[in-house]
């Protein structure tokens, strides 16, 4: 799929190479965590559906509205 896993030894000092750390994952949880947080839950079988939506806001998160609504569109519609 073009991804490239790297990864930080932090048995030898290091917290960050580059763009390279490890806090984006662990914003991603945060950020999935409160969001069910507001929910309230979900039943098991949506979960899948749910983390890909939240998964999308992640990626979109420092877009502006415009962006975001055109970046869904072409989602949507296959454009």
């Amino acid at each position: 799929l073009g991804y490239r896993h790297e990864r930080v030894d932090h048995s030898a000092g290091e917290d960050v190479r580059g763009i390279v750390h490890a806090n984006g994952i662990e914003g991603f949880w945060g950020f999935m965590k409160r969001t069910m947080g507001t929910v309230g839950g979900m039943r098991r079988e949506r979960l899948g559906y749910f983390a890909g939506e939240i998964a999308w806001r992640y990626n979109h998160r420092n877009h502006d509205q415009k962006t975001k609504e055109r970046a869904l569109l072409q989602l949507v519609l296959g454009g």
